[in-house]
């Protein structure tokens, strides 16, 4: 891996160390006057950058080869099922959450390959009517639609976190109350008792419009 290294420098009395990553000069104060203090800040200031870009250098190999591995349908056949949760960590894709909401992320995944048939062994095997089983079982379960709603965010984003651009998310366009589409959904009318309520709830709190309470 390519080294950094970098050159002591006094200006005014004071000491500063220069280096150059990339053919871009950078300049850090060592805050101190001591030639011999510049010299060790210098090298524990240049093995800390240097620990930095090496692990950042990694993460960038290790990206590289993930999108790779992921270029095509024919990559994902041979991604097993039982690795898709450890690579949704390591993806850069992934929402951004603490270990608490990970572990419902987790949950909702466990579930859902639990219950794939069992020639479902692949990432590219999924198929949109897995999806739309899945979201049918957790609506036929009992599961409030709050519930059943963060299922279908979690698994959403699992997915897309871990298909290549251009592969289509089995759970895209499905809705968590089953397998209807959102522009098919029916409103049930508000019932003459259920109007009287709301309203007989809104006059305990009267609102001025600026003319004034009522």
């Amino acid at each position: 891996m390519k080294k950094r290294t970098g050159t002591i420098i006094e200006r005014g009395g004071h000491y500063h160390i220069r280096y150059m990553i990339e053919g871009c000069r950078f300049q850090v104060p060592l805050r101190t006057t001591s030639a011999t203090e510049a010299e060790k800040f210098a090298e524990r200031f240049m093995r800390d950058r240097q620990g930095g870009l090496d692990q950042y250098e990694n993460f960038l190999r290790g990206e590289l080869a993930r999108v790779r591995r992921f270029r095509s349908v024919d990559d994902l056949k041979a991604f097993p099922l039982v690795e898709a949760w450890n690579e949704f960590l390591k993806s850069p894709g992934r929402p951004k959450a603490g270990l608490g909401t990970l572990s419902h992320y987790k949950s909702a995944w466990t579930q859902f390959i639990a219950d794939l048939p069992a020639a479902r062994k692949h990432l590219s095997d999924i198929t949109h009517k897995d999806a739309t089983n899945r979201m049918e079982s957790i609506y036929k379960s009992g599961m409030s639609q709050g519930t059943a709603d963060k299922h279908l965010i979690y698994l959403t984003a699992i997915l897309k976190a871990l298909l290549p651009k251009g592969i289509d998310n089995p759970f895209t366009g499905e809705v968590a109350r089953g397998t209807y589409n959102v522009e098919d959904l029916s409103y049930l009318p508000v019932t003459l008792e259920q109007m009287q309520a709301v309203c007989g709830t809104l006059l305990r709190f009267p609102v001025d419009y600026g003319g004034g309470f009522a």
